[in-house]
């Protein structure tokens, strides 16, 4: 009863601004920012790999240090994982985190950094700086706040309107916030949860079977722990392994204070035992069309465009053919044509160097049938729209008499450009194709 006082007393005074005593909760993520020392000075389990009966661990999810929130952190791990495999733009630019020749000392883009949690995150919602028992009055609660662009966002991280100090979100909040993320940047993406999975003394080989599971399928999950052993869930981290041993049951995870991975004996939360698992998060993140990147080079040999959506052909002509210069992403495509109004692209190859690519059913059948002798038909090179659609860019074609290759390009800005400078040699067609828009 007198919880239930508190709690409806500390809501009216935040509502009006004002500091409060605010009842504690037993499932908040609120671990702070330096690991607790029975973290910071416990030796690491190690195990002899002659011992480890099964074993596997997830490649590609770069190691982030605690920002503004253990949430937002692992979070953002986990969808850094997937804009690694098969969701790109969920992170501009290059979401890893580069070593800096020290062991303790790493780049991280600003950009990444930003999307984490950002500078208007950190205005809005961590000022005034509170603690787990005191909360001030954000713009949750005040109004005025900008609107979401980073993961500590979508988690609602340190929301006063929710009665969350500086750095805390309700585990709820991590399921919700990972999938408006997700669908904000990629709508066809069908995405499923497991929710909030109890780990208990009686469901330990059960869900440990289930980590199996998920990792052996490439799918990282979302954990809930007891990081300083006192029995309450204070921390979330993205599990990445498991070590199925003799000497018993382990898993890898990144705990967001230390680059290099946690391996730690599975089980419960326990009294006195730093990393027990409370519960368990599954996803299953999967698009009906993988979107991939279109990449384009410039061909120094016959001044003509090169473009694929491979990586291994990227990589390829990146690292042996010197010709091939490198120059954009022209834009995103599909890899597949899983949804309604989506066309292959095809490519041939002209006798004596370049390439020329269509989406025209007509235009594949005409060259297909009457120039024969100075194309040959590569296949398919990727997926767009055949019409425009919402959420649809147009890309433009121009031909080059003197090559005769075309050019393609999604920038307007570079369109008008070719338009008024480069009239007499290149020659505008008018759309090629309509491609995902970036997002």
């Amino acid at each position: 009863m007198i919880k239930k006082w508190l709690w409806r007393v500390g809501c009216l005074a935040v509502l009006a601004g004002l500091p409060l005593a605010a009842v504690e909760r037993q499932d908040c993520f609120d671990s702070p920012s330096t690991p607790p020392p029975l973290v910071r000075f416990s030796v690491p389990v190690l195990h002899d790999e002659t011992d480890a009966a099964d074993s596997k661990t997830l490649k590609g999810m770069p190691t982030y240090i605690w920002l503004h929130g253990c949430a937002p952190t692992a979070a953002a791990m986990f969808l850094a994982y997937y804009d690694a495999h098969g969701f790109p733009y969920l992170f501009p630019g290059d979401a890893g985190v580069i070593p800096m020749g020290r062991e303790d000392t790493h780049y991280l883009d600003p950009r990444t950094e930003s999307t984490i949690a950002s500078p208007q995150h950190y205005a809005n919602y961590s000022l005034p700086m509170d603690s787990g028992y005191w909360i001030m009055a954000d713009r949750s609660t005040l109004g005025g706040a900008h609107e979401d662009n980073s993961v500590a966002d979508y988690l609602r991280t340190s929301w006063s309107a929710l009665m969350l100090s500086y750095g805390s979100t309700w585990p709820e909040n991590v399921i919700s916030g990972i999938e408006a993320f997700v669908l904000d940047r990629h709508p066809e993406a069908v995405i499923e949860n497991s929710g909030l999975l109890p780990v208990t003394v009686s469901n330990l080989n059960e869900t440990f079977e289930l980590i199996v599971d998920e990792i052996d399928a490439g799918r990282p999950l979302i954990g809930s722990a007891d990081s300083d052993g006192d029995g309450r869930i204070d921390h979330a981290i993205p599990i990445i392994g498991y070590i199925r041993a003799k000497s018993g049951n382990l898993v890898v995870c990144h705990d967001g204070w230390f680059h290099e991975p946690r391996t730690m004996e599975y089980r419960p939360v326990t009294v006195g035992f730093p990393f027990g698992i409370q519960a368990l998060i599954t996803f299953r993140i999967e698009a009906p069309d993988t979107i991939e990147s279109l990449h384009r080079f410039h061909r120094l040999d016959n001044d003509s465009h090169f473009f694929t959506a491979s990586e291994v052909e990227r990589m390829r002509l990146e690292m042996h053919e010197p010709d091939f210069v490198y120059e954009k992403i022209v834009h995103p495509v599909f890899a597949g044509v899983e949804i309604e109004g989506v066309v292959p692209v095809y490519r041939f190859s002209r006798n004596g160097g370049g390439h020329f690519y269509t989406a025209s059913e007509s235009e594949r059948e005409s060259v297909s049938t009457h120039l024969t002798g100075a194309y040959t038909y590569d296949g398919v090179a990727f997926y767009v729209y055949g019409e425009p659609v919402e959420g649809s860019m147009p890309v433009f074609r121009f031909f080059h008499p003197s090559t005769g290759s075309h050019f393609f390009t999604g920038d307007v800005s570079e369109r008008d450009h070719l338009i008024a400078e480069r009239s007499a040699s290149l020659l505008y067609e008018g759309v090629a194709w309509w491609a995902p828009s970036f997002p």
